[in-house]
């Protein structure tokens, strides 16, 4: 990859960041205002920690997507298909039943295909 592309790709990533800062800004703003006026109010369990980060941001006075970017710490949610490109065959091992004969194999695989 040249330089040139490779610069045009950190900006687009960037820009792409600054969009998504925006956006939970504004969540950050409207959740602020939910939580004065009721202060039951629970912040969604998906926006909790960014919701933290920005109301220290906010305490002290840095609330900036600059200061945002040195603070925030990109999560890894985990789901059912994470390792659904795992190379590794066999990954989940499935018990075999007992009656099952090595040599079936040949069948199931002719009726497979």
């Amino acid at each position: 990859m040249s330089q040139i592309n490779k610069l045009k790709l950190d900006k687009k990533k960037m820009e792409e960041k600054k969009t998504k800062f925006d956006y939970d800004l504004e969540l950050y703003k409207k959740f602020k205002k939910m939580k004065e006026k009721d202060f039951s109010f629970d912040v969604p369990v998906m926006f909790k920690n960014m919701y933290d980060l920005f109301e220290k941001l906010d305490n002290n006075n840095d609330l900036s997507f600059e200061s945002f970017i040195e603070n925030y710490v990109e999560e890894k949610i985990l789901t059912q298909y994470d390792d659904i490109f795992t190379v590794e065959p066999y990954a989940y091992k499935l018990p075999v039943p007992e009656d099952f004969k090595s040599d079936n194999i040949d069948t199931l695989m002719s009726a497979a295909f």
